[in-house]
């Protein structure tokens, strides 16, 4: 009995030999993070045109980030526009139904003949023409008045000739030879000049731009439409996204001339103009704030310095980690340097040291 008071006591002096030590304030880690986190999606389906950007570029507002590729409809020929069907915002295949086309013009020479070889110079009988032949052209009732063309189509004795030059009536009888002096030995034949018929031009999709009016001379090669997917948006009147604020870019898994689909994030842009702080606060420690409380930050950046927070958020959800249970909690903050997300900082819970 004794020995074991003896151990005891021994014990208990033990314990008094170690000083009792000082509650230590409590902390909580967290990182800086945009208050403004802004998805960019893409407005339409379509190819991204090559561009330049990287993970964690500045941009600025109005910046352009991408630009989709358009399909461009060009004038095949010198002309008049005759029609135009569309405006910016529809789609084409309602005209199409409607209309046949998207507009429609006259070519600058709008004149062919539809000819034959039944009066062509037969010596070792009648001569083949072919597509692409150039040929020479002269009114049957006035030799003087000549032009040129070019044949376009081609079928058995009967043929078709594009007038390049020339002035004729419409119904004119004409005589045509495959020589420009037009011996008797060249000739492929007799025609009658016709007009042509209204040329359709045809597109697909949402018409993003109209170049032209009813009734503009166009020249070949001109632009006249531009059309997008037709699943973007009839409000759509560019096919180039730009950033709506300055800030940080997110972006990655994005290479130029890839495809992408209406709704597709294309980055993230963090709003530097707005940081605010996130931590993660042990469960344990909630009761020791509230919302609107000021507490004191410190950014591993800036050791030496020591900034207020406002608690503007508390989560009613916590997350598990290591046996523990935390909280995020938000504080919005005005510092004198520079901050940007990502970077690491301490809340002191207690009041720093």
């Amino acid at each position: 009995m004794k020995r074991s008071f003896a151990v005891i006591l021994a014990f208990m002096m033990m314990l008094t030999s170690f000083p009792v030590l000082a509650d230590q304030p409590a902390t909580a880690s967290g990182v800086v993070r945009s208050g403004n986190i802004l998805q960019i999606t893409a407005p339409f389906s379509g190819v991204l045109t090559p561009f330049d950007w990287n993970y964690g570029d500045t941009v600025a507002a109005g910046d352009v980030l991408f630009e989709m590729m358009t399909q461009k409809v060009y004038a095949p020929s010198d002309g008049v526009m005759q029609a135009v069907f569309v405006e910016e915002g529809d789609l084409c295949e309602d005209s199409l139904l409607l209309y046949g086309s998207v507009g429609t013009m006259t070519r600058e020479n709008a004149q062919f003949i539809t000819a034959d070889t039944k009066d062509a110079y037969d010596d070792d009988g009648t001569p083949v023409v072919h597509a692409g032949e150039a040929v020479y052209i002269r009114q049957s009732n006035d030799e003087d008045n000549k032009g040129k063309g070019r044949i376009i189509a081609a079928e058995g004795a009967s043929y078709t000739v594009e007038l390049t030059s020339g002035l004729f009536d419409d119904g004119e009888k004409v005589d045509i030879f495959s020589d420009e002096n037009m011996g008797t030995k060249t000739k492929l034949g007799t025609g009658i000049v016709t007009r042509q018929p209204d040329l359709p031009i045809n597109a697909s999709g949402r018409v993003l731009k109209v170049y032209v009016q009813q009734g503009e001379k166009v020249t070949k090669g001109q632009l006249l439409f531009e059309t997008v997917s037709p699943d973007a948006d009839p409000a759509i009147t560019s096919a180039q996204i730009t950033a709506p604020v300055g800030g940080a870019l997110e972006i990655s898994y994005l290479v130029p001339g890839q495809q992408v689909y209406k709704g597709q994030l294309l980055c993230t842009v963090h709003d530097l103009s707005q940081p605010e702080v996130v931590v993660r606060v042990d469960e344990v420690d909630l009761d020791k704030i509230a919302l609107g409380d000021s507490l004191n930050l410190v950014f591993d950046r800036y050791p030496d310095k020591t900034v207020t927070g406002v608690v503007t958020e508390i989560s009613s959800l916590g997350v598990a980690q290591q046996n523990a249970v935390y909280y995020d909690v938000v504080l919005t903050f005005s510092a004198g340097f520079d901050v940007v997300p990502g970077m690491n900082v301490t809340l002191w819970l207690d009041g720093q040291e």
